[in-house]
């Protein structure tokens, strides 16, 4: 069965963290102007924390199986994350080659710096990366390659093992003073790292009935932490809620699997999200661009609802001519690999 409620929920997260970053590039552009339709997603950014614990929920979804092939897992994951992000970053950087002056700041062109990016690794340098939604992306990759590792070293614990790491580094986080973490450190001690295990225990309760105490005492001990340190954390605030939304959109899944034709072209926009989230860093700061020079007196709401909509419409572009097809051919490589070592 198809998770299309899930599906739902990529979309509007992507959505969301679109508009946001709609809002924040307007509020620069266009200065002086106010949103008055938009006011809600001034918050927009709590679409990291579902997109986080969608992740842990999906990841148990797949791996619950037997026989799990750690080699294939990590080979679908980079898959599913690297070609349209590197194509994309390799687009950036061309293009700041090429017009250097439409930038503001080129700090950016140093290539240790530009290999991290690539490689998922721009927190060593204390900086977002080239694609800057991309810092999103290293935690994934981090959730990803540890669950690899555990379950190469400790199959049978692979998620006992990643609850209890991740749960003592964002409790490690709450207890260390900030002026002594370094960037890495901040990295690895972050709340959002809990929202994985949350993703993890849902899928865990939904479809076993049970999580290991060890995960609920590592959860509710982090959880405890965060909150007594900053009650508004996004963890509290944001990864709560999201946990429980993604339980009752599985629980609507089977109750009303079949959503008709709205419900698949909206499943569609869940399949397309990624591309969506990834070209808002090109769509947004180009509509603003235009806006300024060719309609400055265009209101701030109206340039939002222009950029989330050209986002939109790049992003389902991207999907279909971009992503999807690097998609096919990488499965392809994947498959003929399989093949040639007899698997």
């Amino acid at each position: 069965m198809k998770l299309v409620y899930i599906q739902f929920l990529r979309a509007a997260a992507a959505l969301s963290v679109v508009v946001f970053h709609a809002i924040g590039t307007g509020e620069t552009y266009l200065r002086g102007q106010d949103t008055e339709w938009f006011g809600l997603f001034r918050h927009g950014d709590v679409g990291v924390d579902m997109f986080f614990v969608v992740s842990g929920f999906i990841m148990f979804h797949s791996c619950n199986k037997p026989n799990v092939d750690p080699w294939l897992f990590i080979a679908h994951r980079i898959r599913r994350i690297v070609p349209i992000y590197w194509v994309l970053t390799a687009a950036f950087l061309f293009i700041g080659f090429l017009s250097p002056a439409i930038f503001r700041s080129l700090s950016w062109m140093d290539g240790g710096f530009i290999l991290s990016s690539f490689f998922f690794m721009s927190f060593l340098f204390d900086r977002m990366p080239i694609i800057y939604v991309g810092w999103s992306l290293e935690y994934e990759m981090l959730f990803y390659f540890l669950i690899f590792f555990c379950m190469l070293a400790v199959p049978r614990f692979i998620w006992v093992s990643i609850a209890v790491l991740f749960a003592v580094g964002v409790a490690a986080g709450t207890m260390l003073d900030p002026g002594e973490k370094t960037w890495v450190l901040m990295f690895l001690t972050r709340s959002y790292l809990l929202e994985f295990v949350y993703g993890v225990s849902v899928a865990m309760w939904l479809e076993q009935r049970r999580v290991p105490g060890i995960i609920l005492v590592a959860i509710l001990g982090a959880t405890a932490l965060v909150f007594f340190d900053n009650p508004w954390n996004s963890l509290i605030v944001a990864g709560i809620p999201a946990s429980l939304i993604i339980w009752a959109a599985v629980m609507l899944n089977r109750r009303w699997p079949d959503i008709g034709p709205v419900g698949r072209c909206l499943g569609f926009l869940g399949d397309a999200s990624y591309s969506l989230y990834l070209v808002q860093v090109f769509t947004i700061p180009a509509v603003f661009k235009v806006v300024l020079k060719t309609m400055p007196a265009l209101s701030l709401d109206l340039a939002i609802a222009l950029a989330t909509l050209v986002t939109l419409a790049a992003g389902v572009l991207a999907y279909a001519l971009m992503e999807r097809p690097l998609m096919a051919v990488t499965g392809r490589l994947i498959f003929r690999q399989r093949q040639r070592a007899g698997v």
